[in-house]
């Protein structure tokens, strides 16, 4: 799971565990400049960390499960790619919640929007 942006650098997978295909997880990403600002948690465990750019992000555009880039200095970033797999919520706050405030989100989630048996994707 990548967190990407601009003024980032490289390709960093942040998650550590894995899932089997078709299992129902909270992932939580918590972004805030500098160094270690972005951390990933996935089912209230703790995942990697990388660093963010002291830029200003502006969500006049969200992809969740692509990716919007080009390794071509030719041709301008542009979406591409794809999630194979369902989301069935994306929450965004104003602000970069603290661990309290996360951890009950996290449990609420996890206790109260119960989804269910996912959808076989064919």
């Amino acid at each position: 799971l990548m967190t990407e942006g601009p003024g980032y650098a490289g390709v960093i997978d942040l998650m550590n565990d894995s899932y089997p295909f078709g299992q129902w997880v909270v992932v939580t990403v918590v972004s805030k400049p500098g160094v270690g600002g972005v951390r990933l948690r996935v089912n209230g465990r703790e995942q990697q960390v990388r660093d963010r750019p002291e830029t200003r992000i502006v969500f006049d555009e969200l992809n969740v499960g692509a990716r919007f880039w080009s390794n071509d200095p030719g041709i301008p970033p542009y979406l591409r790619g794809f999630l194979r797999g369902g989301v069935s919520q994306v929450l965004l706050y104003d602000r970069a919640l603290e661990s309290q405030d996360i951890e009950l989100v996290e449990k609420f989630l996890q206790e109260n929007l119960t989804i269910g048996e996912p959808t076989p994707i064919r």
